[in-house]
C-alpha cells in the first residue's frame, strides 16, 4: 500500500500542484525507489533517491555492534577494541562530512568517499592515508590495522564502511525523513495505530493493572465494576463475559489436540517491499565504474605485501586471512568452471559459489585429513623435504591466486586423495574410471587429460606461483609400492 500511494504522489503532482519531484528521501529498505523509476512520472527527468542520513548512521553502528558480538570473526581483544571505538568511527566520520561540507575546495563526493573507506584506519592509528586537514592524532599509539588484518576482521569492517561510503552524496546533503516520521507519530496517537499515546496521566499503568486483573480473575468487566460500585454488573456483561470464556476453552480444546495443516492462503511474499528481498534498481554505468576500480585498488599489492600473506596464510584453511584473500579472488579452484564458461552463460552461480558457499561433504573431510600422509608418502618416494606454503597471488593479475599443497625447492606440490579410492591402489583407481583426470593408454601409460578440471588447476596454480617444475600426486590408505602416483612432471 506504501508503495502505491508513493507511486500515485509522483504520478500527480504535476497534475494536482504543478510541480515535479525531483529527489525522493528513503530510508533504504523497501522498493519504493524502483517502483518509481519503473513508472516513470517524468518523461525528461530521472527521480533520485537520497538515503536518510540518520538511517545510514543507526545501520552503520549495528552492523558493527554485530561483528563485535559474532565469536566467530576474530579474537576477542580485536571485538572488544573495535567496540570501544565504534563511537569515535561514527564521529570521526561526522566531523569529515562537516569539513567537506563547510571547505568549497573539497567539496567533491569522491573525496568523502575515500574518506570513509580511511576511516577505520585512522581510528586504529594509521594515518598514511589521512588529509592533514582532518587528522591531528597523535601518530605514536599503537598500530592495531595489521591485527585487525591478519584476523580476517579487518575485512568484515571494510564491508560495513563501504557501504556507507557508497552513499556519500546523501551524507553531503544531509537529508533525513524526522518530519515524516513526526507527521506519523503524532496521527498513530489518535488512531491508535503502532504506537499508544503513554503521554496520558496514568495511561500507561491503568493499562498494565488492567492486564494484570484480566490475566487473573479472567473476568475484567465484572471485577472492577464490583471492586469500584459494590454492586454486580447487569446480564449483558455477564453473558459477554461467559462467551469469552467459553472461547477460551475452546480454543485451548482445539490446541491439545492441534494437528500440522497446510496452510491455504499464506501468502509467502508478503514482505517483498522490505527488507533485503527489496527490488533494487541497478547501478549507474558511473557507479559501477567507480566500485569496479576501488574493488581493483585493493587488489594492488607489492611484491613485499605478497610475499607477508603468503607466509600469514600458511596454515591455509585454519587462517582468517587466508579466507578473506582467496575469497576477493580467482583460485585455482575455480579456473575450471571459468575456462568452461560460455559467453552467453551468466556468471551469477560462480560469483555466488565463490562469496557465499560453505559446502562440505565427507569425501572433502576424507581428503583434508589424508593430505598429510599423503604429503609424508610423496617426501618418502621422491627424497626430498616439501615445505608448507600460503596463499600465492599472481604478480600481474593479482586478481588470480592459488595455494598449493607444498614447495620443493623451485617446484610446487598438488595433493588428492579421493575418497571413492581409498581402498584400491591409483593404478586399479585409473583403470575403474575413478579417477576422472588420469588415463591409460594401450601402451598402459598413464597420462593427465588436458580438457580435465585438476589440469586447468594445476595450470593455474603453475602460473600462480611460477615454479620450475611440478609434481602431482595421489594418496589412499592400499598398502603397497602404488601408494604414491607421480605420474605427471614436467620441467619448464
Amino acid at each position: 500500500m506504501e508503495v502505491n500511494i508513493i507511486q500515485e504522489g509522483f504520478m500527480n503532482s504535476v497534475a494536482m500542484y504543478g510541480i515535479k519531484y525531483t529527489k525522493i528521501i528513503g530510508d533504504g529498505d523497501s522498493n519504493v525507489y524502483k517502483t518509481i523509476l519503473d513508472s516513470r512520472p517524468y518523461d525528461a527527468l530521472q527521480v533520485e533517491k537520497l538515503e536518510c542520513k540518520n538511517h545510514l548512521f543507526r545501520n552503520f553502528c549495528l552492523e558493527l555492534k554485530d561483528l563485535v558480538k559474532d565469536s566467530k570473526v576474530g579474537p576477542i581483544i580485536l571485538r572488544k577494541c573495535l567496540g570501544k571505538n565504534i563511537l569515535r568511527l561514527r564521529k570521526f566520520i561526522f566531523s569529515v562530512i562537516a569539513s567537506i561540507a563547510k571547505n568549497k575546495n573539497l567539496n567533491n563526493y569522491s573525496i568523502l568517499q575515500k574518506q570513509i573507506l580511511n576511516a577505520p584506519y585512522h581510528i586504529f592509528i594509521d594515518h598514511t592515508k589521512c588529509l592533514d586537514c582532518l587528522c591531528d592524532d597523535d601518530k605514536k599509539e599503537k598500530n592495531w590495522i595489521p591485527d585487525l588484518l591478519e584476523s580476517g576482521l579487518m575485512y568484515k569492517v571494510m564491508h560495513v564502511v563501504s557501504n556507507l561510503a557508497d552513499n556519500s552524496k546523501s551524507l553531503l546533503f544531509s537529508a533525513n525523513n524526522n518530519c515524516v516520521e513526526q507527521f506519523n507519530s503524532i496521527v498513530a496517537k489518535f488512531i491508535g495505530g503502532k504506537r499508544i499515546n503513554f503521554c496520558l496521566r496514568g495511561s500507561y499503568l491503568a493499562r498494565c493493572s488492567g492486564a494484570v486483573i484480566s490475566h487473573n480473575a479472567r473476568s475484567f468487566m465484572s471485577s472492577v465494576h464490583k471492586n469500584m460500585y459494590n454492586t454486580s454488573p447487569g446480564n449483558f456483561v455477564k453473558s459477554i463475559e461467559r462467551k469469552r470464556e467459553n472461547d477460551i476453552l475452546r480454543r485451548k480444546r482445539k490446541t491439545s489436540r492441534r494437528r500440522c495443516r497446510k496452510s491455504l492462503f499464506l501468502d509467502k511474499k508478503s514482505n517483498k517491499n522490505y527488507g533485503v528481498s527489496a527490488r533494487k534498481p541497478d547501478l549507474s554505468e558511473s557507479t559501477f565504474s567507480q566500485k569496479k576500480e576501488w574493488l581493483l585498488s585493493t587488489l594492488r599489492l607489492s611484491d613485499e605485501e605478497m610475499k607477508v600473506i603468503e607466509r600469514k596464510t600458511i596454515n591455509q584453511r585454519t587462517s582468517p586471512l587466508w579466507k578473506e584473500e582467496r575469497r576477493k579472488r580467482l583460485t585455482a579452484s575455480d579456473f575450471c568452471a571459468i575456462c568452461k564458461k560460455l559467453p552467453h552463460t551468466s556468471c551469477e552461480g560462480i560469483i555466488k559459489k565463490k562469496l557465499y558457499s560453505n559446502f562440505r561433504s565427507s569425501a572433502m573431510e576424507y581428503g583434508e585429513s589424508h593430505e598429510g600422509e599423503a604429503l609424508k608418502s610423496l617426501e618418502n618416494a621422491l627424497g626430498l623435504k616439501i615445505r608448507p606454503c600460503g596463499l600465492f597471488i599472481h604478480p600481474k593479475l593479482q586478481y588470480l591466486a592459488a595455494t598449493p599443497d607444498g614447495l620443493v625447492d623451485d617446484g610446487i606440490v598438488e595433493v588428492k586423495c579421493p575418497a571413492s579410492c581409498q581402498d584400491i591402489t591409483p593404478s586399479q583407481a585409473i583403470s575403474l574410471k575413478k579417477f576422472l583426470f588420469w588415463k591409460i593408454d594401450r601402451f598402459g601409460q598413464i597420462h593427465l587429460l588436458i580438457a580435465g578440471t585438476y589440469r586447468s588447476k594445476v595450470s593455474q596454480i603453475d602460473a600462480d606461483t611460477q615454479p620450475g617444475f611440478d609434481f602431482g600426486g595421489t594418496g589412499n590408505k592400499k598398502k603397497g609400492k602404488n601408494l604414491v602416483n607421480t605420474s605427471f612432471c614436467w620441467i619448464k
